[in-house]
C-alpha cells in the first residue's frame, strides 16, 4: 500500500495534473506520453492495492475491525474508490463530447479522495498495535504529506516543471524506501537489539 498511494499514485497525479501541457505533442506507444506514464502508474496503483489488500486479509484472517482504529473501514473504502477509477476510465466519453466534462470531474474527485484516503489510512496504520511502529513514523508521513502539497503549490505557478519533476520522483522514491524499510524493520527497538547482538 505505501508504494501504491505514496509512490505510484502520487506520481500519476502529479503527471496527469501538470504535464498535459508541459508534454505537448510527445508520444509514447501512440498516445500522449503524459497519459501513457499516468495509466502505467495508476494500474500499478491498482495492481498494489488489490494485491495488499488480499495479503491483509490472509495475514489477518479475514474481515476484522480494528476497535477504535478505522483504519478497516477507511481501507475499504479506499479499495473501493480505487476500483471504480478504471472501471470509469474504461468507459470514458471521447474528448469534445458533451459528457466529457462530468467524467473529467467525477474522475478528478474519485482519483483525489481515493488518494486523500489512502494516505489517511497509512497514517491510521501507524497506531494498529500489529503494525508495531514507532509513534514518530507519523512525522514522516506529515513530512511526505507537507512535500506533496508544497509540491503542488509551485507546480501550479511554476515555469520549470520538468526540473521539478527530476526533484519530486526521487524525494517521493526517498519517502516510500522510508517508509518500507521503517515497516520492514518493526519494531525499531527490538531489530536494533537484535542487529546489536543485544
Amino acid at each position: 500500500m505505501i508504494i501504491a498511494w505514496l509512490g505510484a499514485a502520487s506520481l500519476g497525479i502529479v503527471l496527469a495534473r501538470y504535464f498535459k501541457k508541459t508534454w505537448d505533442g510527445k508520444t509514447l506507444g501512440g498516445v500522449d506520453i503524459w497519459f501513457a506514464y499516468h495509466r502505467i502508474l495508476m494500474v500499478l496503483t491498482w495492481v498494489l492495492t488489490v494485491g495488499g489488500f488480499i495479503l491483509i486479509l490472509v495475514e489477518v484472517g479475514g474481515w476484522q475491525t480494528t476497535g477504535d482504529n478505522p483504519h478497516a473501514i477507511t481501507g475499504i473504502v479506499t479499495v473501493l474508490l480505487c476500483f471504480i477509477q478504471p472501471i470509469g476510465a474504461f468507459f470514458r466519453p471521447h474528448p469534445g463530447t458533451k459528457n466529457r466534462p462530468i467524467f473529467n470531474w467525477l474522475h478528478w474527485f474519485v482519483g483525489n479522495s481515493a488518494h486523500i484516503l489512502g494516505i489517511a489510512t497509512i497514517f491510521l496504520a501507524v497506531y494498529l498495535q500489529k503494525a508495531e511502529l514507532p509513534p514518530w513514523t507519523v512525522f514522516v508521513l506529515t513530512a511526505y504529506v507537507v512535500f506533496h502539497v508544497l509540491t503542488h503549490v509551485v507546480l501550479s505557478f511554476s515555469g520549470f516543471r520538468k526540473h521539478l519533476l527530476g526533484v519530486y520522483a526521487p524525494i517521493i522514491l526517498l519517502f516510500v524506501i522510508a517508509m518500507i524499510c521503517l515497516v520492514a524493520l518493526a519494531p525499531i527497538g527490538s531489530t536494533y537489539n537484535n542487529l546489536m547482538g543485544a
